[in-house]
């Protein structure tokens, strides 16, 4: 049985680790804030007097800890928002793809209504691939035709 092992750990010396031993994934709890501009709008009127919504914007992602890769990305996103016929309720889904400085890309899907929800990564290139995270979002207006979403939750980066 030592000759298995021995040739595990000359393998993993000669190697530097890297081939037989997995980096340690990468945990962060963090909040972050996106400011975005909307770049296109559309809104439907429905038969029942509900409006749909469709938004594509384009912003910053920006973390509270600069160490977290995704601080500084770039992102867009395209999501559907359906508006009750009295204003008051609202319901949506949609995405975002974003591409950081070392030009790894990444994607979220978002829930929720106009306001705030729900995020989940869904995967990415280079170091985003197999990532994991979750949490909430919540949307403000930042003025000059501007909004600011911000988010919270847990990044795990394999």
């Amino acid at each position: 049985m030592k000759g298995p092992l021995v040739a595990v750990l000359a393998a993993a010396l000669l190697s530097g680790g890297a081939a037989v031993f997995p980096a340690a994934a990468e945990s962060y709890e963090t909040s972050a804030y996106s400011l975005f501009e909307e770049t296109n709008t559309t809104r439907d009127n429905l038969a029942d007097g509900q409006v749909m919504i469709t938004i594509t914007s384009a912003g910053t992602f920006v973390t509270d800890n600069p160490d977290i890769p995704l601080n500084q990305s770039l992102y867009k996103c395209f999501g559907t928002f359906v508006v009750s016929a009295d204003g008051t309720e609202s319901k949506g889904n949609g995405f975002c793809s974003g591409i950081d400085l070392r030009e790894d890309v990444w994607w979220v899907r978002w829930s929720g209504s106009i306001g705030g929800g729900t995020w989940t990564f869904i995967d990415g290139t280079g170091r985003y691939q197999g990532m994991t995270g979750s949490g909430q979002w919540q949307q403000a207006d930042a003025g000059f035709g501007r909004d600011v979403n911000t988010w919270t939750g847990t990044i795990e980066l394999p």
